[in-house]
């Protein structure tokens, strides 16, 4: 895998459909899955009470057996109480959000920094210690705007590229 792989321009994909559609096969290693309550500061940006119950599951996602990610997912419990009992290494949340609940991400508020890898996440991306990722903070929300999703994911920073669309205004 010479090339970054990612998105194309203003696109929003889930890890699985963004591998199937360059031909490559998306895994991934659970790292946490459970239920846990909003911080404040999720609360205030999922609409909730603080302490409100949120499913939460951490990731290592890889392409052809490569690390390229690892994302850590929150749902607010109450739009998918289900989601405990599916086995995230086999499947894609965005599938089980809209097929087994009707919530489907159409839109999401993305916010990326470059930041250095700590111990855990070197280890994790076979890596040094300080070498660069990308971290990404999503917001998704449905067709309604509702927010159904928290999201903060590290790329290695040699395998994924971020495109976007700018549109300069009057």
């Amino acid at each position: 895998m010479g090339d970054r792989i990612g998105e194309p321009p203003n696109a929003l994909m889930s890890f699985s459909e963004m591998a199937a559609s360059k031909g490559l096969v998306a895994t991934a290693h659970v790292l946490d899955v459970g239920v846990r309550p909003a911080t404040i500061d999720e609360a205030e940006a999922l609409g909730l009470a603080p302490g409100a119950p949120l499913f939460e599951v951490e990731r290592l996602r890889l392409m052809d057996g490569v690390p390229i990610l690892i994302d850590r997912s929150t749902v607010p419990f109450a739009l998918a109480p289900d989601l405990t009992e599916v086995d995230f290494s086999t499947r894609s949340l965005y599938h089980e959000l809209e097929e087994r609940h009707g919530l489907r991400p159409v839109r999401a508020h993305f916010a990326v920094e470059a930041v250095a890898a700590d111990e855990r996440q070197a280890v994790l991306f076979d890596l040094q210690v300080g070498e660069p990722l990308l971290r990404c903070d999503q917001l998704t929300e449905d067709g309604a705007g509702r927010p159904i999703e928290l999201c903060e994911m590290f790329y290695r920073g040699d395998r994924y590229r971020f495109r976007s669309t700018l549109l300069r205004g009057a």
